[in-house]
C-alpha cells in the first residue's frame, strides 16, 4: 500500500506543481492579470479627470466666468464621452474574459478530480476483487465439505458407473 502511495505521489506531484502557477502556464490568465492592472489605472485616471473637471467648475464659479473657449469645452466633453465608451467596452471585455477564466478553471478542477478518482479506483478495485474471490473460495470449500461424494451411496458403499 505504501509503495502505491509513493508511486501516486510521483505521478501527481509534477502535475500539481505545473498547475500551481497559472500565470506562467496560461497566457489567458496572464492577460487577465494585465487587464486587471490596467483597469485599476484606468479607474484612477477617470477619477482624476473627474476631480480636475470639478476643480475647473469651482474655479469658473469662483471667478464668475464661463469657459471662454467653447472649443476647449467641446474637446473636453468629446474626450469624456469617448472615455465613457472605451470604459464600457473595457468592462464588457473584462466580463467576457472573466467568464472564460471561470470555465477554464472549472475544467481544470474537473480534470484533477477525475485523475484523483481514477487513482482511487485503481487502488480500490483490485483490493475489492481479491476480497471477493477469497470469500467465494471459502464459501465453495464449505459447500463441498457438506456434500456426499458421487461414487458412494448413503450407507457408504462404493458404487461404480460404466
Amino acid at each position: 500500500m505504501e509503495n502505491i502511495t509513493k508511486q501516486a505521489k510521483k505521478i501527481v506531484s509534477p502535475v500539481l506543481l505545473r498547475y500551481d502557477n497559472l500565470q506562467a502556464l496560461d497566457k489567458l490568465y496572464e492577460a487577465q492579470h494585465n487587464v486587471d492592472a490596467i483597469q485599476v489605472v484606468m479607474n484612477q485616471n477617470i477619477q482624476q479627470v473627474m476631480e480636475n473637471t470639478q476643480d475647473i467648475e469651482v474655479i469658473s464659479i469662483f471667478y464668475n466666468r464661463e469657459f471662454t473657449n467653447e472649443l476647449f469645452a467641446q474637446e473636453v466633453r468629446g474626450k469624456s464621452e469617448s472615455m465613457k465608451v472605451m470604459a464600457g467596452q473595457f468592462e464588457k471585455g473584462a466580463h467576457q474574459l472573466e467568464r472564460q477564466m471561470y470555465w477554464r478553471n472549472m475544467r481544470l478542477k474537473i480534470i484533477i478530480c477525475l485523475i484523483i478518482l481514477s487513482v482511487i479506483l485503481y487502488i480500490v478495485v483490485p483490493i475489492a476483487v481479491k476480497f471477493s474471490r477469497d470469500n467465494n473460495n471459502s464459501e465453495n470449500e464449505n459447500t463441498n465439505n457438506n456434500e456426499t461424494p458421487q461414487n458412494t451411496t448413503s450407507n457408504g458403499t462404493l458404487r461404480f458407473r460404466f
